[in-house]
């Protein structure tokens, strides 16, 4: 019985290569969401431990994913409070879902820096990678008023620049409530 040659060898390997990516390509069959597809209806529980709504119809949202733990999620929480407080409640709605697996640290976090805007707590990202496969934090989903991604945002980001709001009023279809 002759041995494998180098070549049967590349063969075998850029195979099993390929075949270890596939499940990480997001083709038809996928059941993550994305940009143009609908969000996924789910509860969480807010900082109370009420289960609550991750989306509610008919306003536009920005849902924030982040952990108190997590050095760009932190710089990037004054930037949602204002830009939640720059837009009336009925034109949109900012959430915060803290993937921490202690909510009194999330708390604490909230409190020290006066983070006003809703919070839900995915202790470990139980719910939210199931349904969404986050796999980076922070990332921030920009939803339709009827639910369509419009768009998605990995890692930190400033949204008071006029070049991100100019981004979520195109993608919204929204106005700030107070002038710029």
């Amino acid at each position: 019985m002759r041995e494998p040659g180098r070549r049967e060898f590349l063969r075998f390997t850029s195979g099993a290569v390929a075949l270890a990516l596939l499940p990480s390509c997001q083709g038809e069959g996928s059941k993550f969401p994305a940009v143009g597809d609908r969000f996924p209806e789910y509860l969480l529980p807010d900082l109370l431990g009420a289960p609550s709504p991750v989306f509610q119809p008919g306003i536009p949202h920005i849902i924030n994913f982040w952990a108190s733990w997590c050095v760009p999620c932190r710089q990037e929480m004054p930037y949602l409070q204002a830009l939640g407080d720059l837009y009336a409640p009925t034109a949109l709605r900012v959430i915060g879902v803290a993937v921490d697996e202690d909510p009194d640290a999330v708390r604490e976090f909230l409190l020290r820096h006066r983070i006003i805007f809703s919070q839900l707590i995915d202790r470990g990202m139980n719910i939210s990678k199931r349904k969404l496969d986050i796999t980076a934090i922070p990332i921030t989903y920009l939803v339709t008023g009827d639910r369509k991604i419009a768009r998605m945002v990995v890692g930190e980001m400033n949204w008071t620049l006029p070049d991100a709001r100019v981004m979520i009023e195109e993608a919204l279809a929204i106005r700030p409530a107070l002038p710029a």
